[in-house]
């Protein structure tokens, strides 16, 4: 599968000119990851299929709008995110205001397929870091997700979810605050390291 962010100049300068098959190609380096961020939001398999559906039609239409390729990841996660949190509010038919709509259902798992531990202390960890994870709330999951696993800039991450950068840092810092004192890990270096090694993409 293509990398999402190592889409070549090429391809992206062919997919601006109209050529289809470049298209196809940044169409299937993306499925996987928006399709997963998507399942963290809600379990409708068809309504997050029908969502990157709709994103990528506008995507080929708009394709002069973006200059250059870094603008990708942030592009397609902010429109996945807003069609997918409109089509979910619209299939529950509930209301919730501009500053609500957000992650109040995000979810978080770890994978223990993905720990770089000792077999003997597989379970611990991965219960520790379940329980630790619990503690944050739904819209500090998303940040955590967003910046360890996507490596998105806070710039970026402020942008997606429509909140100041400073506000990003905050949301970010007490995160990683929290999970450190659930957690206790002894060197913040490692816990890092180790919180973006292990979220789940499932």
């Amino acid at each position: 599968m293509e990398d999402c962010y190592q889409i070549e100049a090429a391809i992206w300068q062919a997919f601006q000119a109209g050529d289809k098959a470049a298209y196809s190609t940044i169409y299937r380096a993306w499925y996987g990851r928006l399709f997963n961020y998507g399942k963290k939001f809600t379990a409708d398999d068809q309504l997050i299929e029908d969502c990157i559906q709709e994103i990528f039609t506008r995507f080929w239409f708009q394709r002069d709008k973006l200059k250059s390729v870094d603008g990708l990841p942030a592009y397609l996660l902010v429109s996945f995110r807003n069609q997918l949190l409109k089509a979910v509010q619209k299939a529950q038919n509930t209301y919730y205001g501009a500053g609500d709509m957000h992650t109040e259902n995000f979810q978080l798992e770890v994978s223990v397929d993905q720990m770089m531990i000792n077999a003997d202390h597989m379970y611990e960890q991965k219960v520790n870091l379940a329980q630790a994870l619990e503690k944050l709330t739904a819209h500090q999951k998303e940040a955590v997700f967003l910046k360890f696993y996507e490596n998105l800039s806070y710039e970026e991450i402020a942008t997606l979810l429509g909140i100041s950068t400073k506000a990003t840092y905050k949301l970010v810092g007490r995160a990683i605050a929290e999970l450190r004192s659930a957690y206790k890990f002894k060197l913040a270096s490692s816990f890092l390291s180790t919180v973006g090694f292990i979220i789940s993409l499932f």
